[in-house]
């Protein structure tokens, strides 16, 4: 009795059903689909660090927002006439190592074009923006803003820096963030706490 025939056919038909639902199995659901390098930066920063700035977070923090534009950064070798964090000196880059002395043309050369970039309009709609443009000042509805700079990458595009200004009223400070690139995925390495002014 020959039964090559019927074995082929369990075979091809069990490598059938088999393709078939491995075609038909849900697919993981990408949750920075449609998000931008920056994107990403920012929203690393937001999670690891719990900046209550996401909608939902108004339960626990009413009034909290994000500014949805990213103003520029750039990178100097001595005091120029501006205000932090509107520069960050190269020696505060490379002090700790994340940034290596090699990068050093690179970041010079970044962000000179720009002056501000946005939140992606993706990922805007997770977001608490201020329901009009900011106003000159500190508006009377808002308890925390938050600011976040542009960032600034090293030479092969594995870390980030990045500054994120708090505003509740009556002071100012800002937070330094250097980020690491991990499979795809940014993840905060470091934080340095700047200086507290008086705001208005």
């Amino acid at each position: 009795m020959n039964l090559t025939k019927p074995i082929t056919t369990v075979v091809v038909f069990t490598l059938f059903v088999f393709s078939s639902a491995c075609n038909h199995a849900p697919k993981p659901v990408d949750k920075y689909a449609g998000f931008t390098e920056i994107d990403k930066i920012v929203d690393a920063v937001i999670t690891e660090r719990g900046l209550p700035v996401k909608k939902g977070d108004e339960k626990h923090a009413p009034g909290t927002i994000i500014i949805g534009s990213l103003n520029r950064i750039y990178v100097s070798n001595h005091n120029p006439n501006d205000r932090y964090p509107s520069f960050v000196f190269f020696s505060h880059l490379t002090e700790d190592k994340y940034f290596k002395k090699s990068d050093s043309a690179y970041l010079f050369n970044q962000n000179n074009g720009q002056k501000s970039v946005s939140i992606s309009n993706t990922f805007q709609k997770q977001l608490n923006l201020p329901k009009t443009p900011p106003a000159t000042g500190f508006e009377d509805d808002i308890n925390m803003e938050y600011k976040f700079t542009m960032p600034l990458y090293s030479k092969d595009g594995k870390t980030a820096f990045i500054c994120v200004t708090t505003y509740c009223g009556h002071c100012m400070y800002t937070n330094d963030y250097f980020l690491k690139k991990s499979k795809d995925t940014w993840h905060v390495v470091a934080q340095r706490y700047y200086r507290e002014t008086e705001g208005n």
